[in-house]
């Protein structure tokens, strides 16, 4: 896969799947038509999901909205 190919969905959620569950979270729903992740997990441990997410989803930096 080339790095300007979107990711399709599959890959996409294995992958949010993944960050969440290295940071101590548990991934409860991703909604791709409107954009959001529901998470759950200690709150220390989602602010780091949260940030990590952010970073994965928006590699240049810009905050997400």
């Amino acid at each position: 896969m080339q790095r300007d190919e979107p990711m399709d969905e599959t890959r996409m959620f294995n992958l949010i799947k993944a960050v969440a569950e290295q940071r101590g979270c548990r991934l409860v729903d991703v909604d791709f038509e409107n954009h959001t992740i529901n998470i759950e997990g200690p709150e220390e441990a989602q602010l780091e999901c949260a940030t990590a997410l952010e970073r994965l989803m928006n590699p240049d930096g810009d905050r997400l909205q």
